[in-house]
């Protein structure tokens, strides 16, 4: 019997519903998500308080574990979401253990923070709920371009999942099950951290030696509209110097401060000139390969599903198809085994559409979102939960908004 699960998701724009359905499994009617921060009691801007245990609708949420501390930083901090008894916050032990997905989110490697992305205006409810589903998921804050150039914010990655390994038992992770999932500028940090599990340039600092048998490769990777070819998006080296030295309108002197957040990252010199081996470098398409092993003999790079908007103007979704290209090069036996790509037409970035008065237009951007999550939360069972021929969630066959979609001629986003 089919069971439809109504997971309501909450939009800067005011409450949209959407469904998701999974057949064949014994889940509650209806399950909403909290609307406000005095439901779930997590706020969703920074909150600088020690780490706490906050009991949520759907799962519970241990919030602002310190996962590193380097000296002259201040300490990182992760979220953690679980299916997790209400007994005593020290034990959040899970029987049996289960996977483990983390989110990396975006913000141009300037701003951004682990409780926000997209429209979303409660996504600590959306990571829950992906928790009750199965899961323990975190979702980390790392160094941002002020603080610390490329790349410390892929070392923070590594840091974290190392962090969680060692912490397995503790935790409830299946450490030989682990994900990541990242948003524009933290799909880049997430697909880098996946594609060089055994380079050692990107290995974390840890002067104590405390995680240094602890793996920080993982085992899939889902990536929303990141930019994984910088020398294709940025192309000319001097992209950045007219944004530098130029106000961006008659009224406003200050210099682009995306732009200036990017040239710091990047180590590009003061006057904007950014020189292709930096870009390079903080490509993720140059670490795809097929040579490298983990212990176990197989190859590192791990199963991929890359997700774009095909009207995005910020990170054209040629970056996604530039990743693929480049699978497909390295693994050309089999390239459906370690690369789908899931294009949503009319979308911009953020999976987000705008009127013809720039509005934002609430039903094809929730219902872009919604499509995005169907498919994501699919590819994390696929790989880490249930076998393939596990009945996954579904996109509703009745369409709220007249968007067409280009699937992947594989089954992601399946009809049952």
């Amino acid at each position: 019997m089919k069971q439809w699960i109504r997971l309501a998701m909450v939009m800067v724009v005011g409450f949209l519903v959407f469904s998701l359905s999974m057949p064949g499994v014994a889940l509650g009617a209806e399950i909403d998500l909290p609307t406000n921060q005095t439901e779930t009691g997590l706020p969703t801007d920074y909150d600088p308080l020690p780490e706490r245990k906050v009991k949520l609708d759907d799962a519970t949420g241990w919030v602002d574990i310190t996962y590193s501390t380097l000296p002259g930083y201040r300490p990182l901090r992760l979220d953690l979401y679980g299916d997790y008894s209400v007994g005593d916050v020290q034990d959040l032990s899970l029987k049996p253990p289960r996977p483990l997905v983390v989110f990396v989110h975006g913000g141009g490697w300037t701003n951004g923070q682990k409780r926000g992305t997209s429209e979303f205006t409660d996504f600590p409810g959306v990571l829950a709920f992906l928790a009750k589903s199965g899961y323990v998921v975190a979702s980390l804050e790392y160094r941002l371009s002020g603080e610390e150039p490329f790349p410390g914010a892929v070392k923070d990655v590594k840091a974290a999942i190392r962090f969680l390994r060692a912490n397995a038992v503790k935790f409830g992770i299946d450490k030989n099950k682990v994900a990541l999932w990242g948003a524009s500028a933290g799909a880049n940090l997430a697909s880098l951290a996946s594609l060089s599990c055994n380079v050692k340039w990107f290995d974390p600092i840890d002067p104590k030696g405390i995680y240094k048998d602890v793996s920080d490769c993982v085992q899939s990777f889902v990536g929303w509209y990141g930019p994984y070819d910088l020398v294709q998006l940025f192309g000319d080296a001097t992209i950045f110097e007219k944004q530098l030295t130029e106000p961006q309108n008659k009224d406003d002197a200050l210099k682009n401060p995306e732009a200036v957040g990017t040239v710091a990252f990047l180590r590009c010199a003061l006057d904007g000139i950014c020189p292709h081996e930096n870009l390079t470098q903080a490509s993720p398409v140059k670490y795809v390969d097929n040579k490298d092993v983990d212990k176990n003999g197989q190859i590192d790079d791990p199963p991929m599903l890359l997700i774009h908007g095909k009207a995005d103007t910020a990170v054209p979704y040629q970056q996604s198809q530039a990743l693929v290209e480049k699978v497909k090069q390295v693994h050309p036996q089999d390239p459906d085994k370690w690369v789908k790509l899931l294009k949503i037409e009319g979308v911009d970035h953020g999976f987000r559409k705008k009127t013809a008065e720039n509005k934002l237009d609430t039903c094809v951007t929730h219902q872009a979102l919604m499509l995005a999550l169907t498919a994501t939360f699919n590819f994390f069972d696929e790989h880490l939960l249930q076998p393939p021929d596990y009945p996954r969630w579904t996109f509703p066959e009745d369409p709220i908004c007249e968007v067409v979609y280009d699937f992947p001629d594989l089954s992601i986003v399946q009809k049952f």
